[in-house]
C-alpha cells in the first residue's frame, strides 16, 4: 500500500556483468527485505530460481542475502513461494509452465512477443536488451497475478502497476 492505494512495483537489473547485477539485486533485497515479513516467489522458483540465484552468487564470490541463505532448511521450512507447487495441490508429478497456468486463469499471457526459447538470439545476436527486460517484467506481473488469482484475492489493474527505475 502507497498512499492508501496497493501497488505493486516492478524493478528490473539489466546488464552484461553477471556480478554487478547480482550485487544490485543483493543490496535490493538485503536493504528492504527481511526473512521474517518478505518472501521470494517465482514460478517453479524452489527447484530453479532460488538454487540459481544462490549458485551464481557463490560462483561470483559474493555473499548471499538473508532471503535466500536457505541451507539446511527441511523444504517445509522454506517460506518462499512457488506458484507452480501451489498449483500441484500437492501432486508430486505435475508440471504446468507460467505460460500455460496464466492461460488457464485467464491471465494475460507473458510470453506474447519474446519467450525462453528466443533470450540465446534476443541476447547474443541482437543485443536486445529492452526486449528482454519488456519479457521479464511481463513474466513478474503474470507470476503476481497468478499468485493473486491462486490466493483469492483481485488481480491487479494496470495503475496498480509501478515501473521502478
Amino acid at each position: 500500500m502507497r498512499d492508501g492505494k496497493r501497488t505493486f512495483r516492478i524493478k528490473s537489473f539489466s546488464g552484461h556483468n553477471e556480478a554487478e547485477l547480482l550485487s544490485a539485486f543483493i543490496a535490493l533485497l538485503d536493504k528492504h527485505f527481511n526473512q521474517r515479513k518478505h518472501r521470494l516467489a517465482a514460478h517453479n522458483g524452489k527447484e530453479f530460481d532460488f538454487p540459481y540465484l544462490g549458485r551464481r552468487m557463490l560462483v561470483n564470490n559474493l555473499k548471499l542475502p538473508k532471503l535466500l541463505r536457505i541451507q539446511g532448511l527441511k523444504s517445509w521450512e522454506i517460506k518462499h513461494i512457488d506458484t507452480m507447487q501451489l498449483w500441484k495441490f500437492g501432486d508430486v508429478k505435475s508440471f504446468v509452465s507460467l505460460d500455460l497456468l496464466a492461460t488457464i486463469l485467464g491471465i494475460q499471457s507473458p510470453k506474447a512477443e519474446l519467450d525462453g526459447s528466443k533470450i540465446y538470439e534476443a541476447y547474443y545476436l541482437r543485443n536486445d536488451m529492452p526486449n528482454i527486460v519488456k519479457y521479464c517484467q511481463n513474466d513478474v506481473l503474470a507470476l503476481a497475478q497468478i499468485y493473486l488469482k491462486l490466493s483469492g484475492n483481485t488481480m491487479l489493474t494496470d495503475d496498480e502497476v509501478v515501473f521502478v527505475e
